[in-house]
């Protein structure tokens, strides 16, 4: 047997099996329509891991001529390989049956069989056409009923008629499936022959210590993430001529854009490590995630509670010169606005000393003089800031991993209750939270060895976090 083993996916035309093809290779560039008949000609979606292929599914066209086919296969009796390969000779080159030869080549060049059907509608004849025909080429064969999620379900009908053609049957919705799902699913056909075990097997180490990695490539860059942009430090002139207002609202925007500019790079990041790179997988109309990551929604449904976050802040050292209000988020949230209504919040923001109406030599509402008409801009003081990234980051990964390749239709959302918190922060547990609090610590004092193990504890604690994200 080949060390790659290689899966045709076949079925009746509009049944979903491009869906399937993409979401078990995590290959959106697979074309998949609602228009049946899309797929004309075999094409190979291998899973490469550290670029050596593991694995190879065949999406195929769909069965056009079921009916026909089998009463031509039992005409001309056998099985197995030289009937299927009996029929694609005689029916070469004939275009009522090209699909139908297309569909048997990679079957009878040796690929096991993933049969797909619709488990919202009924089982009809030409259904079981196919079976019988798929029977018939003595390969190894599983059956697939992908759900489409619409309220009739014939998914006993179908499991009755599978037990009397099929190795083995699995409820698998191609649009939603998890990762979880899809190492279930290889898993199962691990079991189906016991010629594939050793292979199979390998196959499915090679796919869970592949998403180790990557997880583990997430972590980093929400790490990197958090501590760029609570650290970010930004100099900006003050021209003469410019009203000090005007100034002061260029420069919050200036820094505000920028501070984005990072989430969304990140964000970008995180897809391509999930192998979201043709598709983009956007998030619902209503996700707290596509919100500006300053507004007043963000801030109200992410972060800490009330008692968490004053706890954090000490822990950190950063409540002092902040204020109550400051840190949870009240009238802060005016800081990104223009003019000059936001000037108290802003010192509270960037931990000044009060304002007195102008800047003076010590620092004050948006940093410290440079010397001449130089000021410095950040970091931000507000601790909430950070566990908002780190939320909205979290929200961001649960979406991408649980967003099947396979799914060509508008993202996830979150439907928080008035009063509730959506994200993963508010429910870490005391020592998760003293993690994120000492790395914050960490990244202020500046002190490289402290930060390096503040780093570790919290790579630790996102590791876990998304792992169990995962597997659910």
């Amino acid at each position: 047997m080949s060390e790659v083993i290689r899966f045709a996916i076949v079925g009746h035309p509009n049944e979903g099996k491009s869906s399937v093809v993409s979401t078990l290779s995590e290959d959106d560039s697979v074309p998949v329509s609602a228009i049946p008949g899309e797929t004309v000609v075999c094409k190979s979606y291998p899973v490469k891991i550290d670029g050596v292929k593991i694995v190879d599914f065949v999406d195929t066209p769909g069965f056009q001529n079921p009916v026909y086919m089998l009463d031509w296969l039992m005409e001309h009796g056998g099985d197995g390989d030289p009937l299927m390969r009996a029929f694609i000779d005689v029916h070469e080159g004939q275009e009522q049956y090209r699909h139908d030869v297309e569909l048997l080549r990679p079957i009878a060049e040796g690929a096991g069989i993933i049969y797909i059907v619709d488990g919202s509608r009924p089982v009809r004849q030409a259904d079981r056409a196919e079976m019988d025909i798929l029977r018939k080429t003595g390969r190894t064969r599983m059956a697939i009923i992908n759900c489409k999620e619409q309220e009739i379900d014939y998914r006993q009908d179908w499991q009755l008629a599978f037990s009397q053609n099929f190795n083995a049957y699995r409820v698998f919705n191609a649009h939603h499936a998890t990762y979880r799902e899809r190492i279930d699913l290889l898993e199962a056909l691990e079991g189906v022959n016991p010629d594939w075990q050793p292979t199979m097997s390998r196959v499915i180490g090679a796919f869970k210590n592949d998403w180790k990695v990557r997880t583990e490539n997430a972590a980093d860059i929400i790490i990197e993430l958090l501590e760029k942009n609570t650290t970010y430090e930004k100099e900006m002139p003050l021209n003469d001529g410019v009203s000090f207002d005007a100034q002061q609202a260029k420069m919050l925007e200036s820094y505000r854009e920028h501070l984005s500019k990072n989430e969304r790079r990140a964000h970008g990041e995180l897809r391509k490590v999930f192998k979201h790179n043709l598709y983009k997988a956007e998030l619902g109309a209503h996700s707290i995630v596509r919100d500006d990551l300053f507004s007043e929604r963000t801030w109200h449904l992410l972060g800490l509670e009330r008692n968490q976050l004053v706890v954090a802040s000490a822990i950190a050292g950063a409540g002092a010169g902040v204020g109550i209000d400051a840190l949870l988020a009240g009238s802060s949230l005016g800081l990104f606005a223009a003019g000059g209504a936001v000037v108290g919040a802003a010192s509270a923001w960037f931990g000044g000393e009060g304002l007195a109406g102008t800047m003076n030599k010590r620092g004050g509402l948006l940093g410290r003089w440079l010397g001449g008409k130089q000021i410095q801009v950040g970091p931000v003081k507000n601790p909430q800031f950070y566990f908002i990234l780190l939320d909205r980051a979290l929200l961001y990964y649960d979406n991408i991993i649980h967003w099947a390749h396979g799914r060509r239709s508008n993202g996830m959302e979150v439907e928080p209750g008035q009063n509730d918190k959506v994200g993963y922060v508010s429910g870490f547990n005391d020592e998760q939270r003293k993690a994120c609090s000492n790395h914050l610590k960490a990244l202020a004092k500046g002190n490289r060895t402290d930060l390096q193990d503040a780093r570790k504890q919290v790579i630790h604690l996102l590791v876990g976090v998304m792992r169990d994200c995962s597997e659910k």
